[in-house]
């Protein structure tokens, strides 16, 4: 086992002067922490050091971060505000329908389908999701599929492959007419795993929503 220097007790430091942190020794190859740029605070009785700008790491950056009792591996950390995705809506649809992935994985269906549909999951309309996916990859899609005064139900897909004997459904049933509610929502997930070269098992699951009266 690599024995691990104890580190000199930082001063009490305020300015804006650039200060050098080097942690040593490295440690799996790579130091915690390299460069410490613009104002930098230690308080020794809170054992708290506190950046007013950024911490330059190996792989990444923390902004405006408090460090306190604790160390910093060299991943990469990144702040995430929000995620925003954009759904994609379809004008007409009904039979074989292709969800192009690489495009979005939400889709709704803008207007009441008017037949069983087959939601055949592609890369886009000239990639197969085959070539999208290494084995031991997955990807999910969802689809909003308003129903009219007939019901209708879907079926999976993959690279116009009927996928009959490879989806498992949630709850171990799979959609049938006298399941769906006429005049309302229904949302399908499907999660393709792909297992080896063109051959996938999906795990599918369908909602439905409605207004409740």
């Amino acid at each position: 086992m690599q024995a691990v220097t104890t580190l000199p007790v930082l001063q009490a430091v305020s300015d804006s002067t650039d200060h050098y942190l080097g942690l040593q020794p490295i440690l799996k190859g790579r130091t915690n922490a390299e460069y410490v740029n613009g104002n930098l605070r230690f308080n020794p009785s809170s054992n708290t050091l506190t950046l007013d700008v950024n911490l330059n790491l190996r792989n990444g950056v923390i902004n405006s971060a408090t460090i306190a009792n604790n160390s910093i591996t060299a991943e990469k950390i990144a702040p995430v505000n929000r995620i925003v995705e954009q759904f994609q809506r379809i004008l007409t649809h009904g039979g074989n329908t292709n969800l192009n992935l690489l495009q979005s994985s939400v889709y709704y269906l803008d207007s009441n389908t008017r037949s069983n549909i087959t939601f055949n999951l592609v890369g886009s309309g000239s990639v197969p999701l085959d070539t999208v996916l290494n084995p031991g990859q997955s990807i999910t899609s969802t689809v909003i599929l308003p129903q009219g005064a007939i019901a209708y139900i879907a079926n999976v897909a993959i690279d116009n492959v009927y996928q009959t004997t490879t989806t498992q459904w949630l709850g171990n049933t799979a959609p049938r007419f006298a399941t769906l509610t006429r005049g309302q929502i229904d949302v399908y997930t499907m999660t393709a795993l792909k297992t080896a070269p063109n051959t996938f098992l999906v795990l599918a699951a369908v909602s439905t929503y409605g207004r409740g009266v």
